[in-house]
């Protein structure tokens, strides 16, 4: 492996390289570095920007999922992985790319529409016993939501509508999915949504069909799609937005552990009522006799 990194950047054609492409996938972490993958036809390439660079280069806040961008710096191997990565000294911000400019025209038209008013926005319930999930059956979502649910509420109730969460077609399924969640007289809150992916992974959570099955639903909604920095139409037309799969689950599950507190903190009270009520009819009555 050092032998790999060595001859990797000691490189002269990987040093100071410009490469172009598309942003996806942007993660910005709590120190500040920034890390991506830059896509374009042929493939894809993991990058990197240190916080130094970001704010040397004034982008903060700058780097989206869409964006079309020229790329300086040197490839760099690390040997702990085994990944190749580019370590960007600056970056040029040129065109939106066509997914970033069909994000923005939708979103536009349907903010203009109401679809995004607070105003339909419904509250979840306190305690719901059954919460439909709209999702892969085989994906990570589900095990995510049942893990939370086996710590904070067992009891809670789950029943599963399998969809595609990615492709070109998943979009109008994923929208039958939930209209039939919302048909089912069990289902308390849906959840909808996926793990983490590149905005091409997540497209079908932009798409009309869905957005509009989720607009129509009186059974609350919490989208959950991908990770915390991800947004998709989705997100904007939902009841509730959870940052993640098991953040939605959190939002969605009223823990057993409180609920059994209040039930014992209601029934102290009524005790105490009671007791109190007893022993003053008892004072009224010895002082008749």
């Amino acid at each position: 492996m050092k032998l790999l990194k060595q001859t990797v950047e000691g490189e002269f054609l990987l040093k100071n390289c410009i490469v172009e492409g598309v942003i996806s996938n942007v993660k910005r972490h709590s120190t500040g570095h920034y890390h991506f993958s830059l896509i374009d036809d042929t493939g894809s390439i993991d990058m990197a920007m240190w916080r130094s660079k970001v704010q040397q280069r004034g982008l903060e806040g700058a780097l989206e999922n869409g964006l079309l961008v020229q790329v300086r710096g040197n490839i760099s191997f690390y040997e702990k992985t085994g990944r190749l990565s580019f370590i960007c000294e600056d970056i040029r911000i040129g065109a939106k790319s066509d997914y970033q400019i069909a994000y923005e025209k939708l979103k536009q038209e349907l903010y203009a529409l109401g679809y995004f008013d607070e105003r339909h926005k419904q509250p979840l319930p306190p305690v719901p016993s059954c919460i439909g999930v709209v999702t892969s059956a085989s994906g990570a979502v589900i095990h995510d939501i049942l893990h939370v649910a086996s710590h904070h509420n067992p009891l809670v109730t789950f029943k599963v509508f399998n969809v595609p969460v990615q492709g070109p077609t998943a979009g109008p399924v994923i929208a039958r999915g939930v209209a039939m969640a919302d048909a089912d007289p069990d289902v308390d809150v849906i959840i909808v949504g996926r793990g983490g992916g590149s905005m091409e992974d997540l497209w079908c959570f932009n798409d009309r069909a869905l957005i509009e099955a989720i607009f129509q639903c009186t059974t609350p909604v919490v989208s959950a799609v991908g990770h915390e920095v991800d947004y998709t139409l989705c997100d904007f037309v939902a009841d509730v937005r959870g940052a993640t799969p098991s953040h939605a689950a959190e939002l969605s599950i009223y823990p057993l552990l409180d609920l059994q507190e209040e039930v014992q903190q209601k029934l102290d009270f009524i005790h105490n009522t009671v007791q109190y009520r007893i022993q003053k009819e008892k004072q009224q009555l010895f002082s008749i006799a």
